[in-house]
């Protein structure tokens, strides 16, 4: 971890996480990227195990992988106590994973969404377990996917784009939860597909923005004569996105490191696929014309299911907190 800690600033301070590795090949491959000089220095191999010849799993002490990633990220916004010098917040989180068949390819996808981007290693052939249990192979191939993406493919130069600076009109920001596609499909699941096929760009296509003008949204805030730009839910739900001097500020503190939820609440408000979301920004979800909630369905990511009954409009951010507006 201490190496984790010193991200290195030439490179950009980009993080990497590999991950469908077995333990043996997991550790080669790690010992042999940090001797690369041309390659970023926080590079992080996840250990998995092998259940049979044909099936290879994360390993069952997630918990720690994720804390100990989560802990890299949090300490990086405070300060060495050494020389009160701040430590190089990551601006780019990347989930490199080895393709696979059995499964583990969507774990992985459930655990890391969305803080980190999902990139699928490519295989040299059909024979991904043999593939994947072969270190002089698996260097070629995720030195290869690093360079790859340092050079910033077009797809990651749209996710970029879209949340560093349109993130109040890119539909990649909506709560994956909150926000159903369908009237009983939450985006969640559209996102995994994404993720899988790696075409991010292609979510244009399937959600549209619309203006909804101050006589639409009564109870809207900041909106001007022009009116607001705002994704419409199946359910109806609008999803207004405030400007940024009404966004709420969220303390990025926390008192445990021992709890998964709480960890996987707390990078997905820091991160959306790998870039990092600006502190505050929310949507105000509300219906058309003023209408107060009667059965609109609200899951908070910290206290679950609420009762949004009489409410006028609710704040939910990316990573779905939810509360009362």
């Amino acid at each position: 971890m201490e190496r984790l800690r010193r991200l290195d600033r030439r490179f950009g301070d980009r993080m990497y996480i590999i991950a469908g590795l077995s333990p043996e090949v997991a550790q080669r491959t790690g010992n042999s990227l940090q001797r690369i000089k041309d390659l970023p220095r926080a590079i992080y191999c996840l250990p998995g195990f092998s259940r049979s010849d044909d099936a290879l799993y994360v390993s069952e002490d997630y918990l720690r992988i994720i804390r100990d990633v989560a802990s890299l990220i949090m300490l990086s916004l405070a300060k060495t106590k050494k020389d009160s010098v701040p430590i190089i917040t990551p601006s780019r989180v990347f989930l490199l994973f080895i393709s696979s068949t059995d499964g583990a390819n969507l774990y992985l996808l459930k655990n890391f969404e969305f803080f980190a981007y999902p990139v699928m290693m490519p295989t040299p052939d059909e024979q991904t377990v043999k593939w994947r249990h072969n270190p002089d192979l698996v260097l070629e191939a995720v030195v290869s996917c690093i360079r790859n993406i340092m050079e910033f493919t077009p797809d990651i130069n749209f996710v970029i784009n879209e949340i560093s600076q349109r993130l109040r009109k890119t539909p990649l920001a909506l709560p994956a939860t909150n926000f159903h596609e369908t009237n009983d499909t939450p985006l969640r699941i559209y996102f995994r597909e994404l993720a899988l096929a790696g075409t991010w760009s292609d979510i244009e296509e399937r959600l549209h923005v619309r203006r909804y003008t101050k006589d639409d949204l009564p109870d809207a805030r900041g909106i001007g004569p022009r009116g607001v730009s705002a994704f419409t839910d199946a359910r109806g739900l609008i999803f207004v996105p405030p400007p940024p001097e009404l966004w709420h500020a969220v303390l990025r503190e926390l008192r445990t490191f021992n709890n998964l939820t709480v960890l996987h609440n707390k990078m997905n408000e820091m991160y959306r696929l790998g870039i990092p979301v600006i502190e505050g920004f929310h949507y105000d979800a509300q219906l058309r014309g003023g209408r107060q909630f009667t059965n609109v369905q609200l899951t908070c990511c910290e206290s679950g299911e609420k009762d949004s009954k009489g409410w006028v409009y609710a704040n939910i951010y990316p990573n779905d907190f939810v509360r009362e507006g």
